[in-house]
């Protein structure tokens, strides 16, 4: 049974944006909500594509697991955005594992339903264009990242990144909710945890950040900004 609360939680999703309310009556019902806890794995890399996913709430990691076990976080993905759509579309076995972040809930259909509303709504396969493209871009700069940044570059786009999504404006600043480990943000950044640790005492130290009471300040976004470019 479709709930009101699903209705309108659909309806502000960009993939849809462009469907008449007629279409979205249709649409609807053929996503269903699942909760999950933290560290869930939802896929693995190599598995085969079975549904597609769109975040209600809660936070996902997508990443890369090298041959020693070590992991490279590509994206965190939040509330309103989806994903599966590479495996989707190309019928190839997922590149990447995801895994619950935080609790989680998902709307979730099965892959052949989606393929099968892809035809249907032309428009909604046209909404899928600039999301590849801001994954491709997003790819590369971390590709860039990785190759020519510090770490302190790589950790300040970072944090960057979450205030422009998660960021509160406060009197002392932007607050973040952090939300992740120092391992986490590690695998995201590239490097190891104790670095990590390093380096966000060292932005505190200069005062660029305030990391103190369970959350984090950014005090300074001009030289934060000013660590992504140097060398």
């Amino acid at each position: 049974m479709v709930t009101e609360t699903q209705r309108q939680f659909l309806q502000t999703i960009d993939l849809f944006s462009a469907l008449s309310p007629a279409d979205m009556a249709q649409v609807v019902p053929l996503f269903h909500l699942h909760t999950f806890v933290p560290d869930t794995l939802l896929f693995q890399e190599g598995d085969d594509c079975q549904a597609f996913y769109i975040i209600a709430a809660g936070q996902v990691r997508l990443y890369e697991t090298a041959v020693s076990g070590e992991e490279q976080t590509l994206f965190i993905l939040r509330p309103r955005q989806y994903f599966d759509v590479i495996a989707l579309v190309d019928d190839e076995p997922h590149p990447v594992t995801a895994a619950a972040v935080t609790d989680l809930r998902l709307y979730m259909t099965s892959r052949d339903t989606m393929l099968t509303l892809l035809h249907t709504y032309p428009a909604v396969a046209d909404a899928l264009l600039p999301h590849l493209s801001r994954m491709s871009r997003q790819l590369a700069r971390l590709v860039s990242d990785l190759s020519f940044g510090t770490v302190a570059n790589r950790l300040a786009r970072f944090i960057l990144l979450y205030a422009e999504e998660e960021g509160v404006r406060t009197p002392q600043g932007i607050r973040l909710s952090w939300g992740l480990s120092h391992r986490e943000i590690a695998q995201f950044v590239g490097t190891a945890r104790e670095v990590i640790t390093r380096t966000l005492h060292k932005f505190e130290t200069e005062g660029i950040l305030d990391g103190r009471h369970g959350q984090l300040i950014i005090k300074d976004m001009d030289r934060l900004k000013q660590e992504t470019l140097r060398r």
